[in-house]
């Protein structure tokens, strides 16, 4: 199957809407593939030729939507460089997918695989070319962006610029510029 073909993308996309749809009315453990199906008008094999199963399809969806600002931020050099603009756009970035995010994740206890998110900025840090991936590395940025998620969580109201001059601190101290850089 080419998941490029027009028909394909317009099936995984009318899935997709079934299922946001359908997390508009009720949990996700209360949705049925024949009823995920039925809204998406297509058949179960359709469903299953694409998906194992509903939490599959959850999966898939909300990874969508948690890589994509990352995928297509171009600021990851900045986390070096300038890492208080870094956090700034990192959080704008990925704030335009949390309305999104908070429809999928709705009455699911932890909504966020928070592992997901740093694997994918771990990447696109590394992507940079600016620092060796390695298990120390892996480690500091684990560090930072586990903190990250903490403090997102925690103190969401009000306390922005304070994490943000925090973390960016953090950054600071643990990769701090050289004059190659």
């Amino acid at each position: 199957m080419n998941k490029q073909d027009l028909r394909v993308v317009k099936t995984l996309d009318s899935i997709e809407n079934a299922l946001l749809k359908l997390l508009e009315i009720k949990p996700l453990d209360r949705i049925t593939v024949t009823e995920l199906a039925q809204t998406a008008m297509i058949n179960k094999g359709t469903f299953y030729l694409h998906y194992v199963d509903i939490y599959d399809l959850y999966r898939y969806t909300l990874h969508k939507y948690i890589r994509k600002p990352i995928e297509e931020g171009d600021f990851f050099s900045d986390f070096f460089d300038d890492p208080e603009l870094f956090l700034t756009e990192l959080s704008a970035a990925l704030d335009k997918n949390i309305p999104i995010i908070d429809k999928i994740t709705r009455n699911r206890e932890r909504p966020i695989d928070y592992n997901y998110l740093i694997e994918n900025i771990k990447a696109k840090i590394y992507e940079t070319g600016r620092i060796q991936q390695n298990i120390t590395n892996d480690m500091k940025i684990t560090m930072i962006f586990g903190s990250y998620t903490i403090l997102h969580n925690e103190y969401q109201e009000g306390y922005t610029e304070q994490m943000q001059e925090l973390l960016a601190e953090m950054t600071k101290g643990l990769f701090p510029r050289t004059e190659n850089a």
